[in-house]
């Protein structure tokens, strides 16, 4: 809980697989995507703020499985 990312180069927070679920998370200003979901992730988030500058790609990119095929889960799908 309670995470904050700031001017970064790259993505800002970026799961790849797991079940990991965070609450409170700010991320300002990064260079590529403010959350990144890969490999097969099945977490949840909740009170996100998100501020992406001129510099920033996407608010979310999401995966599904590995780019080989592999991983947990690697048809593509989400579950809002």
């Amino acid at each position: 809980e309670y995470v904050e990312v700031a001017l970064s180069i790259d993505d800002g927070i970026e799961f790849f697989g797991g079940t990991v679920s965070m609450r409170h998370i700010s991320v300002l200003f990064v260079g590529d995507d403010a959350l990144d979901f890969d490999a097969g992730y099945k977490g949840n988030l909740q009170f996100v703020f998100v501020m992406l500058g001129s510099n920033g790609d996407h608010v979310i990119e999401a995966d599904g499985g590995m780019a080989d095929g592999s991983g947990p889960d690697s048809m593509p799908r989400s579950h809002p």
